[in-house]
C-alpha cells in the first residue's frame, strides 16, 4: 500500500476537521419531534386546524394561551401546506425533513472536501511545472 503524501495527509485532516461544522449545522437544522404537535393532532378540538384546505397556512402567530397552539406554531413555521393530518403524517414529514437535513450537510460536506482535494491537486500541478522547468 502506498504511503499517502503529505498533501493528501493534510486534505485527510482538513476533511475530518470540516466534519465537526457539518455535523454541528446538521444538529441545528435537525427536526425533532415535539410531543405537543403529537397532542395536537391526536385531539378532537384540532380538528379544525388539521383539516385546513390545501394551500391555507395561518399568517398569524397564535397567542400563549390559544388552544391548538402547537399545530398553529408548527403550520406558521413550516409553511408548508397543511399535509400533516395525523401523528403518521407528522412521522413522515419529519423522517422527509430529517432526510432532507442529511442529504444537504453530508453534500455540502463532501463538496467542501472534494474542493479542498481539487486545490491540493491543483497547487501541486502547479507546483511540479514549475518544478520540472527549472
Amino acid at each position: 500500500m502506498a504511503r499517502l503524501t503529505g498533501w493528501k495527509r493534510l486534505w485527510v485532516v482538513c476533511s475530518i476537521l470540516l466534519l465537526f461544522p457539518a455535523l454541528f449545522i446538521g444538529n441545528v437544522l435537525w427536526e425533532y419531534k415535539n410531543n405537543e404537535v403529537i397532542r395536537d393532532l391526536s385531539s378532537p378540538e384540532c380538528k379544525a386546524w388539521r383539516e385546513l384546505p390545501r394551500g391555507v397556512i395561518p399568517d398569524k402567530f397564535p397567542s400563549i394561551n390559544e388552544p391548538c397552539r402547537a399545530i398553529q406554531v408548527f403550520l406558521v413555521f413550516s409553511r408548508s401546506d397543511p399535509t400533516v393530518r395525523s401523528v403518521a403524517d407528522y412521522e413522515r414529514y419529519l423522517r422527509r425533513q430529517r432526510m432532507k437535513t442529511g442529504v444537504l450537510v453530508l453534500g455540502a460536506w463532501g463538496i467542501c472536501v472534494g474542493a479542498i482535494y481539487l486545490a491540493g491537486r491543483l497547487v501541486g500541478w502547479i507546483y511540479h511545472g514549475f518544478r520540472q522547468a527549472a
